[in-house]
């Protein structure tokens, strides 16, 4: 379960922004998401998201890559996230912001997250809830976002 909440929660952070990037659904994506703090200004970008299978089906293997900048420089951190179900909290946990991305980025460095999970078969299907908040190797949010992911019910074998 822990490895669905973190490839959830990734999800959930491709979709984030900052000062340049607009609010709202990435283009074709159609993942819904809204800043913890509507007028708070993160130091992450969002420049690029590619996502294999959206929107993924209980069983699917999704792959993720996200590609961004930071305005500081960051070293290491950490990602924190949540993942909830018809308002039942289901996972809470962390992970460390360098495992799936290059550290360190300098100023106005690039970034990319990648990520590959497959979805247990027993995903309920519905719409989960994810919150993900990262911080900078000095515990400085540089990000936080809440999004809405819809999982699909499986394919019938």
């Amino acid at each position: 379960m822990p490895s669905v909440v973190v490839m959830l929660a990734l999800l959930a952070v491709m979709c984030g922004s900052a000062v340049e990037a607009k609010r709202g659904a990435v283009p074709g994506k159609r993942v819904a998401w809204e800043y913890c703090d509507p007028n708070a200004t993160y130091p992450a970008n969002v420049t690029s998201v590619r996502m294999n299978r959206y929107p993924p089906r209980a069983g699917d293997r999704v792959k993720l890559s996200v590609r961004g900048f930071h305005s500081e420089p960051v070293t290491g951190g950490t990602i924190d996230f949540g993942a909830s179900f018809k308002g039942m909290s289901l996972y809470k946990g962390s992970e460390d912001l360098c495992r799936r991305s290059k550290c360190p980025v300098l100023p106005s460095g690039e970034y990319r997250y990648r990520a590959s999970e497959r979805l247990p078969r027993f995903t309920p299907p519905g719409v989960y809830g994810l919150d993900v908040n990262v911080h900078d190797q000095d515990g400085k949010e540089i990000l936080c976002l809440k999004a809405k992911l819809p999982v699909m019910p499986a394919v019938p074998q």
